[in-house]
């Protein structure tokens, strides 16, 4: 039996607005498989939505400190990084 999920996820985003407004750079986890309290055997399939006008490549996604962004596949009609993260 695997250990659930209790991971540390970080989102950033590379590029920074000196002139944003409050909020373009907020950056949103969804879990899409359950919700995040009810993640088990170690799998979350999410989305990372990202603020319009920015590009998706430059957002890298990191669990308990490892880079895991090439697990994400960009979702342009969603504006998104949706893929399975083990963890």
């Amino acid at each position: 039996m695997r250990a659930p999920l209790m991971a540390t996820m970080s989102v950033a985003l590379l590029a920074s607005s000196a002139n944003g407004a409050s909020g373009v750079n907020r950056l949103e986890i969804v879990s899409l498989s359950n919700r995040a309290d009810k993640l088990s055997a170690g799998d979350a399939l999410i989305a990372v939505r990202v603020p319009v006008g920015r590009s998706l490549d430059e957002v890298t996604v990191t669990l308990n400190g490892a880079d895991v962004t090439a697990a994400l596949t960009p979702d342009d009609e969603e504006h998104a990084l949706v893929g399975l993260i083990t963890g």
